[in-house]
């Protein structure tokens, strides 16, 4: 799925994930829920580094082992993609990345090149 770099696009990514769960009963209940938080986290992150033309892309990939959540951003000035530690408990921000990581079996990171791509591995 390909979205606009615009926040309205965050619904859609949601009913998108929500269909695709439906369709092959997988993911459900708290897995559901932390796929949901970590999809809505690092699409937030990627329309906020994407310029308002680039877009977003989003997949979910299934195998026996895992679900794979990615997103693929426009990263045209190889600005640092890096995992902070969780800020304060009432900041507002910076936390996506962690939250990602946290909840998630595993995060990768690959910022080479003109896009950041993001995976966010669910063990089954």
């Amino acid at each position: 799925m390909t979205l606009g770099a615009s926040f309205s696009a965050l619904s859609q990514s949601r009913s998108w994930l929500q269909s695709w769960a439906d369709e092959t009963g997988l993911g459900f209940g708290e897995q559901r829920d932390e796929m949901q938080l970590v999809l809505t986290e690092l699409l937030t992150n990627a329309i906020e580094a994407s310029g308002e033309t680039d877009p977003v892309q989003c997949e979910l990939v299934t195998d026996e082992k895992a679900f794979v959540l990615r997103v693929i951003n426009q990263n045209p000035n190889g600005n640092p993609v890096e995992i902070r530690k969780m800020p304060d408990p009432y900041s507002l921000r910076g936390r996506g990345l962690a939250l990602a990581q946290e909840m998630s079996d595993h995060l990768e990171i690959n910022a080479a090149g003109p896009c950041v791509d993001i995976a966010a591995f669910f063990n089954r």
